[in-house]
């Protein structure tokens, strides 16, 4: 398994200006929540590819979907460069370091992510929406692990 790297403090700069060039869909980044999951090992940041994430302390549900308690929620996926292959690479290694179900949000508009994520293998398994119902979600969801009973 080929090793993944977690952000630092000293790639914040950088991690920020790539999430700023995307603006149209990451509009709601926050730098304060941002620093904060980089400080808690909660930001990948590899090969130009920033992925934030956490692990779900307790069942939670999201717009049609319970997520369990340690199952991974994939917060954003962003690269510096779009084409170049890095994004599905950085993706595979994360899917490996992380021994859980895998499950993650994207507006029902952005036709590239979820291309991207059916790509590298992900299902949509449900729905969500955002603003009461103003903007229409997608949820993904990876299973490495079966479901409890």
């Amino acid at each position: 398994m080929e090793l993944i790297k977690h952000a630092t403090l000293d790639d914040y700069e950088e991690i920020k200006s790539i999430f700023n060039k995307h603006k149209e869909w990451f509009p709601h980044i926050r730098q304060d929540k941002l620093k904060s999951q980089i400080i808690e090992g909660g930001c990948i940041f590899d090969e130009g590819v920033v992925i934030t994430y956490n692990l779900y302390k307790k069942n939670t549900a999201f717009g049609s979907v319970i997520a369990f308690k340690g199952d991974c929620i994939l917060h954003q996926i962003v690269t510096a460069e779009q084409g170049n292959g890095c994004a599905c690479k950085v993706f595979t290694k994360f899917v490996e370091y992380v021994d859980t179900n895998i499950f993650l949000t994207v507006r029902a508009d952005n036709q590239i992510a979820t291309g991207f994520y059916e790509k590298v293998g992900m299902n949509q398994v449900g729905h969500i929406a955002w603003k009461n119902g103003e903007i229409q979600g997608l949820v993904f969801g990876l299973a490495k692990n079966p479901l409890p009973l």
